[in-house]
């Protein structure tokens, strides 16, 4: 018998029958990343890539600046991903600052409503306030020139007294 490692462990294991396949492949360099090829960069291509027609149209595309420099594609991207970030942080920020502005404006609507209905208030209090200071001097009144006019002269005479 022989015996093989189980995978992921230091234990043997016996094996039913002898295999003669041939060793697996080394699975490794699947897992590494391949380079990445960029024709733009290679030096072979240099002649292709001078020539005016097609400069013109890297530029058009926009591979390559006004200088002839390569634009770092990735780079760019980055840089294009922050600013539109900045953008969208400003816009959220600008309708946070109107909402603001106009929950402002409806608190000092509601302020104004309020202090107009307390003045309103206020006023027909004192209307009232008014009207029963006149009602009780009127009728202050009324029993003074009653009580002068037809009533008894002195306190003796008045009914009341002469009943007690």
């Amino acid at each position: 018998l022989k015996f093989e490692l189980f995978s992921g462990s230091d234990m043997l294991r016996p094996r039913s029958t002898p295999s003669r396949k041939a060793p697996p492949w080394n699975d490794m360099v699947a897992k590494c990343a391949m380079p990445q090829y960029n024709a733009l960069r290679d030096s072979n291509l240099g002649h292709f890539w001078s020539s005016p027609r097609n400069r013109a149209h890297l530029t058009e595309l926009g591979l390559i600046d006004d200088m002839g420099n390569l634009i770092d594609l990735d780079q760019y991207r980055r840089k294009f991903h922050v600013i539109e970030k900045e953008l969208q942080h400003a816009d959220a920020t600008e309708k946070v600052r109107e909402r603001e502005k106009e929950r402002r404006a409806v608190d000092a609507a509601i302020i104004a409503k309020r202090v107009e209905a307390q003045e309103r208030r206020m006023g027909e209090l004192r209307k009232l306030k008014e009207h029963r200071r006149r009602c009780q001097e009127e009728l202050r009144a009324r029993r003074e020139l009653q009580f002068n006019v037809s009533g008894p002269q002195s306190p003796k005479d008045h009914p009341k007294a002469l009943q007690g």
